[in-house]
C-alpha cells in the first residue's frame, strides 16, 4: 500500500506540532539530530512527537524511517 502526501500536508503537520507539541517536543524538533538518546519517562509524548518528526521527514525527503529500540 502507498500513500500520497504533499508539501502542504506536511507544512499542516508542523503547525500541529508548533499547536500541540510541548515545549520540549518543539526543542527535539529543532534540533534534527539524526541520532539521539533520551532517557524518558513513560508518558512524555515521545512516541506521538517521534512518529509526527518520521512522517513530515518522509513527506519532505522521501527517507524511510528506521527506529531502533536497546534492550
Amino acid at each position: 500500500m502507498r500513500y500520497e502526501f504533499s508539501g502542504l500536508q506536511a507544512a499542516t503537520l508542523k503547525i500541529l506540532l508548533a499547536d500541540m507539541g510541548f515545549e520540549y517536543q518543539r526543542r527535539w524538533f529543532i534540533s534534527q539530530k539524526r541520532v539521539r538518546h533520551i532517557t524518558k519517562t513513560r508518558q512524555c509524548g515521545a512516541d506521538w512527537y517521534f512518529s509526527l518528526e518520521a512522517l513530515i521527514d518522509a513527506i519532505e525527503t522521501g527517507r524511510s524511517p528506521v527506529f531502533y529500540c536497546p534492550r
